[in-house]
């Protein structure tokens, strides 16, 4: 072949090369340009491991890639995180609590840290915290606490003999149980609710938690608790051998009473301290996640979810009703977010 001829075929050669690339180019551009519309990756939701039945279902129902994680590690772990936060986040946003959401805002505020989370939805539902107590030790309570049994009066004989207030000699000790306030949105909320009440109003500060009458009845109160996520599932199994007391919520009471016995709904009180209190469902959305998110845990499908999970969506107490159910407040009636941080600070100083 002549050198003409081979340098024609080369621009052939170049120019073919050429315009197979542009193509192949194109098709590697294009795909970066559908991620987010034709492509787009399902939406991760972060979820309080306590309303893991809630995140089930939206897995199920609604195309939502969940990741479980305990709140009080989850709020720990936002509160403090430095990495600088560029482009899309692990996560798109976070069911959880309104008072672990606020810690977290606050703590980066306070920090000097950027923000990470953008700000948390109005309550998606409710649920109020109760105390369940067996009917015979309810009785004896009434009658030592003068027919008002309160948070107070119950701490002021947690850890003594009922016979010591008019049980029986075998009953044992005063047990009580809630969950984990360092690890759990319920148990920060009851410790919450605890304060609050002993004090008499909800808006508390650190002073109110430096008292000595406080400290001695917080200390009381919280070394004779044993801490357990499930200690009303254990306080129905195992029945007053196991806990005399157990404070949760009416979204735990109502689920687990719709699958017990009948002689063991019976054997139960369920009693509602005044002011009530309640711990608030929020979805917080993470700055820069995917938008979309927010109406699928706010809408129907997260709505719905929580309804069959036990929690008040409006203002009516899930079925079964519990007798004596009460109306929510307008608010949770549970100290602020700083607060509460404080308040567990005094919690681990009289637990450790």
């Amino acid at each position: 072949m002549t050198t003409g001829g081979r340098k024609l075929l080369a621009i052939v050669g170049a120019l073919a090369m050429v315009g197979i690339a542009f193509p192949i180019r194109a098709l590697i551009d294009d795909d970066g340009d559908n991620k987010g519309t034709n492509d787009r990756r399902t939406p991760v939701l972060l979820c309080a491991a306590e309303l893991a039945n809630v995140c089930d279902e939206l897995e199920r129902e609604a195309n939502v890639k969940i990741v479980l994680d305990a709140v009080g590690a989850t709020t720990s772990t936002l509160s403090t995180r430095t990495e600088a936060e560029n482009g899309r986040p692990e996560y798109d946003g976070w069911l959880t609590f309104d008072r672990n959401a606020d810690i977290v805002q606050e703590a980066r505020r306070r920090n000097s840290l950027p923000a990470i989370l953008e700000d948390p939805s109005s309550a998606i539902a409710r649920t109020p915290l109760l105390l369940a107590i067996w009917k015979d030790r309810a009785n004896v309570l009434d009658a030592h606490c003068g027919g008002d049994i309160t948070v107070a009066c119950i701490g002021g004989v947690a850890g003594t003999r009922w016979e010591s207030i008019g049980g029986e000699a075998g009953w044992g000790d005063v047990k009580l149980g809630h969950a984990d306030p360092e690890a759990t949105g319920e148990g920060l909320a009851v410790i919450g609710q605890e304060a609050a009440q002993f004090v008499g109003r909800s808006r508390l500060s650190r002073d109110d938690f430096e008292e000595d009458a406080f400290l001695e009845w917080f200390s009381t109160v919280e070394r004779a608790v044993e801490l357990d996520a499930d200690a009303f599932a254990h306080l129905l199994s195992f029945g007053a051998a196991r806990y005399g007391v157990v404070t949760t919520t009416e979204a735990t009471a109502t689920r687990q009473l719709a699958r017990a016995s009948r002689d063991k709904r019976e054997a139960l009180r369920l009693l509602y301290p005044e002011p009530v209190a309640s711990i608030d469902v929020v979805f917080a959305p993470f700055i820069g996640g995917d938008s979309d998110l927010a109406d699928i845990v706010t809408g129907r499908d997260g709505t719905t979810a929580l309804e069959r999970a036990g929690f008040r969506v409006g203002t009516d107490p899930p079925e079964p009703r519990p007798d004596g159910a009460p109306p929510l407040p307008d608010r949770s009636n549970l100290p602020d977010a700083g607060t509460l941080e404080a308040l567990l600070q005094t919690w681990r100083g009289v637990t450790e």
